[in-house]
This record gives C-alpha cells, structure tokens and sequence, in this order.
C-alpha cells in the first residue's frame, strides 16, 4: 500500500510538471492591390512565460506583438523557435508575401507550470 501511495504520488507530480501547450495564431488579407490589409489575431494571455516550440504558415516571417507593441520580427519561421514570451496579452501577424493575397501564421507555445 505504501508504495501505491508513492507511485500515484509521482505519477501526479510529474503530471503538473508537463508542460501547457498553447497556440498562437493570426492572418492577414489583403483584398485589393494597393490598399490597407486586414489584420486578424486570437489574443492570448499568458500567465507564465511560454517558449515557441513550433512555427507553422504560408507567409514570409510574421511579428508578435504584446499589447499594441510590436516585440518581436522574424523573416523566417524556423529562427522563432525557441524565443521565450514572458507574461502579458499577445497577437500575432504574418508578413505577405509579394503578390500574396492572403497569408496564415500559427504558433505552438509551451508553458511551464
């Protein structure tokens, strides 16, 4: 019985030691040439910091922005890996490419509990 209790005792543990993973996306739509583009984004608040573990899209680099600040740009997907977002309200945006009407970016976060 006692080593019951000790094994459930670190299988909980360990459960709330793996970390959160959230997603972060956004997209941008640009209707007519030479005109304002459509920026869209789910915000998301982090209540820790999280790490960019995964960067997904059809766009040439995307920003992130927390608040209303633009805090980080990348020209590529693949050089965001790793970058650590501390706590606050985050969106982000994919870069078009040229001639590209419409262009997606996706995130994968982990948070550490």
């Amino acid at each position: 019985m006692k080593y019951l209790i000790i094994i459930i005792s670190i299988l909980i543990i360990n459960i709330f030691q793996e970390p959160k993973v959230v997603m972060l996306s956004g997209e941008q739509v640009k209707i007519k040439v030479d005109t304002n583009s459509q920026l869209i984004s789910r915000e998301i608040q982090l209540l820790k910091s999280a790490k960019i573990t995964k960067a997904e899209g059809n766009c040439n680099g995307f920003w992130i922005q927390k608040e209303t600040i633009t805090v980080h740009k990348f020209s590529k997907l693949e050089k965001s890996i790793g970058t650590v977002l501390k706590p606050g309200k985050y969106t982000v945006y994919p870069i078009l490419r040229k001639n590209q009407t419409k262009a997606k970016i996706k995130l994968t976060l982990n948070v550490n509990q």
